[in-house]
């Protein structure tokens, strides 16, 4: 690469109207200053809330299982040799919630704290350790940290007598204050691209967002011949992530509205007699809760990518 050529940090991909937040880039390294352009440290947090079937999870035997790893871990065998698997860390007493699980497996995981047992019907537990890491490092990106979430934060229960926000909420911004979760794909997409209206409230997408891309192509060829192999390839391929994303978050919205519109008795000029109903997947369930899975980690990748947070948690 031509070293003369250096990207101020700040850099964007500009089009008309429109901006998009580049990766991390060698080149954006040495323009800071630096000998060797190092990733910052991000952190991630993934819960998986409805758990395994143990056989096809936990490996048989650790002295194998990174040759042939159990099904359920298949797909991480490229990184296993980097990954740490623990088991038996339950078990701590939970009294006097003994019969409240359902509402301390959620809130005790990242603050590894019992709920004030003397407060049961409001928030007083403790930081979660997301929100310890947002308050570090919240500073230098857009947004502090990323909350998500599959489903709706609703879940009602009484165990206890413990408050409802204990069922679905693991991020506390501190020990009264539980995080929301963003759990539409198209919101995180708006955030993470600062698609917001006059107030700073995200906007809801119209079909003009869709050509956001295709404006700054023109930019990305000229930005590119600028680069290196390395930069460009990891460019090329940030593009790619982003059109997926938008591509998936747009098929599940067309889904949503045909859903709809067959629910209304009207049936859309895509589907023939003989094709079934098109599944209604507001609120993602069944088989198609694989593909909201998807697209939320693939978001959270694109926010690593570009900087806009280095601190993510998602209830799956």
């Amino acid at each position: 690469m031509n070293h003369r050529t250096l990207l101020d940090r700040r850099t964007l991909l500009k089009g008309v109207g429109v901006s998009l937040a580049l990766p991390f880039m060698e080149s954006l390294g040495r323009a800071a200053g630096s000998n060797s352009a190092k990733p910052p440290v991000r952190l991630g947090f993934m819960y998986m809330p409805h758990g395994v079937i143990m056989d096809a999870f936990w490996p048989a035997n650790p002295e194998t299982y990174l040759e042939s790893p159990p099904p359920a871990i298949e797909s991480l065998r490229p990184i296993l040799d980097q990954c740490l698997m623990m088991k038996g860390i339950s078990g701590v007493p939970i009294s006097p919630f003994n019969g409240a699980p359902h509402a301390l497996e959620l809130s005790t995981w990242l603050t590894a704290t019992l709920p004030d047992a003397d407060t049961r019907s409001r928030i007083n537990i403790a930081i979660s350790a997301d929100q310890i890491m947002a308050n570090y490092v919240g500073a230098h990106t857009l947004l502090p940290s990323l909350e998500l979430a599959t489903m709706p934060q609703t879940w009602k229960e009484n165990q206890a007598g413990l408050h409802e926000a204990y069922y679905s909420h693991c991020s506390y911004r501190s020990p009264t204050q539980p995080v929301p979760a963003e759990i539409d794909p198209r919101n995180v997409l708006n955030r993470l691209f600062g698609k917001k209206d006059d107030a700073g409230q995200v906007k809801r997408a119209n079909p003009l967002d869709r050509l956001m891309l295709d404006r700054v192509l023109g930019g990305a060829r000229d930005l590119r011949r600028t680069l290196g192999r390395t930069d460009q390839l990891k460019l090329d391929e940030y593009l790619d992530s982003v059109r997926a994303v938008e591509r998936r978050i747009a098929a599940i919205e067309q889904r949503q509205q045909d859903a709809a519109l067959e629910k209304a008795g009207v049936r859309t000029a895509k589907l023939d007699a003989s094709d079934s109903p098109p599944i209604e997947v507001k609120i993602p369930e069944g088989d198609k809760r694989s593909e909201y899975m998807q697209v939320m980690c693939d978001l959270t990748v694109l926010a690593f990518q570009t900087d806009t947070t280095r601190v993510s948690t998602y209830i799956g």
